[in-house]
């Protein structure tokens, strides 16, 4: 599914709609989220976290870009990329800021970023691998 870059980042960024659930819950939160391929794993509200009763799994320690390293909460979640798939995962808590899709489900997917038409594309490898129409004939 190709989409637009977001402008309400600068410069403009990939960004994607989840649908996050507890495992085995009902409750549903929308939210919106940047595609990330520098994270290692997903992140999501701490907010979220709570008001979906997501179960801890560990607790673990990270250093983002300026090395400051900080303890963490890591959840387990069902994370549904609108229009793409769902997908059981590991996500930690954050304070603040954007949701974060990160490679532990980007490595499942196709990722094309094509920024000269400010657009990406992000699919399953079904959907990707599928043979297209040869268009300079046989």
């Amino acid at each position: 599914m190709r989409r637009r870059l977001s402008h309400a980042f600068q410069p403009p960024a990939a960004v994607v709609r989840l649908r996050l659930r507890a495992p085995s819950g009902a409750d549903v939160v929308t939210t919106r989220a940047l595609v990330d391929t520098g994270a290692d794993m997903c992140a999501i509200s701490e907010r979220v976290a709570a008001a979906l009763d997501l179960p801890p799994v560990r607790t673990s320690h990270v250093a983002g870009v300026f090395q400051v390293e900080k303890e963490i909460v890591i959840y387990r979640v069902e994370l549904e990329i609108v229009g793409v798939g769902v997908f059981h995962a590991e996500a930690f808590g954050l304070e603040q800021g954007n949701a974060i899709v990160g490679r532990n489900v980007l490595r499942r997917l196709v990722l094309q970023f094509d920024g000269p038409h400010e657009a990406f594309s992000l699919e399953s490898p079904g959907e990707s691998c599928r043979p297209r129409a040869r268009r300079d004939g046989p």
